[in-house]
């Protein structure tokens, strides 16, 4: 760990945990050469460590991130949970996830929040909030990051002028697709397209084609019940942009 990380870096606290599984992996290492695996899990990381250095917000407020990766699972940890944090924590994962999509790298998981002993130098991580992702993420049936209870009750911290912000262009509630049912959740809105006052309805058709594109590509990989995944997802993706008006 650099020396400015090591000043912020907390080691245990209140932190922000996201757990990351990436789907089909045994059959990604099966059917592909090493070379092939390391050019693309080399993308992956070092994605995770252009979010891990210190980062200034506000010109006087330091965050960072830190990320674990080991075969098909992904660790990322924040520095405490302050609200710049929590900030900077969904936008490192806005653009993680489309990283991963846009290296045809399926996945699902679930962030949370709370205490969290995190000793990088020692390689020693343990805490409540790892078992919580760990354990909502394996329900997740579509592709995305369904936030656990700890975070709705972090945002319940709150005003909501203080977070709208953060719940409007990172975070969406609805409807989840679990594998135990479709039950109301917050979500990572990896597919949010900001801007959209500023754009004209040919860049909104674009963009939101490519999100498309980049799920239906994974259809030519699966059959069967792997492929519940992306419907689900195109579902989601499509209510989701109807209720906020972006399309009719």
């Amino acid at each position: 760990m650099n020396e400015n990380k090591k000043k912020h870096w907390q080691i245990e606290c209140n932190r922000f945990v996201a757990y990351i599984d990436i789907l089909g992996f045994k059959e990604l290492v099966l059917n592909n050469s090493f070379e092939y695996l390391i050019d693309k899990f080399s993308i992956i990381n070092n994605d995770t460590l252009l979010f891990s250095s210190p980062k200034f917000f506000d010109g006087k407020k330091i965050v960072c991130l830190h990320s674990i990766y080991f075969s098909d699972t992904i660790y990322i940890f924040s520095s405490n949970d302050s609200i710049i944090s929590f900030k900077h924590f969904l936008l490192a994962l806005y653009y993680y996830t489309n990283c991963l999509l846009f290296n045809n790298i399926p996945f699902t998981g679930a962030i949370s929040h709370g205490n969290a002993y995190i000793d990088i130098e020692k390689n020693i991580f343990f805490g409540k909030p790892i078992i919580d992702s760990y354990i909502l993420g394996e329900q997740v049936n579509y592709i995305g990051l369904v936030a656990h209870n700890s975070i709705d009750k972090y945002l319940s911290l709150f005003k909501s002028n203080d977070i709208s912000d953060i719940v409007d262009n990172y975070l969406f509630q609805a409807k989840t697709p679990l594998k135990c049912g479709s039950i109301t959740h917050n979500n990572l809105y990896w597919f949010n397209i900001f801007d959209i006052e500023t754009r004209d309805d040919l860049c909104l058709d674009m963009e939101m084609k490519n999100s498309i594109d980049a799920i239906e590509d994974f259809f030519m990989t699966s059959s069967g019940s792997p492929r519940r995944y992306f419907d689900n997802t195109l579902d989601l993706m499509k209510k989701v942009w109807e209720d906020k008006k972006i399309i009719k």
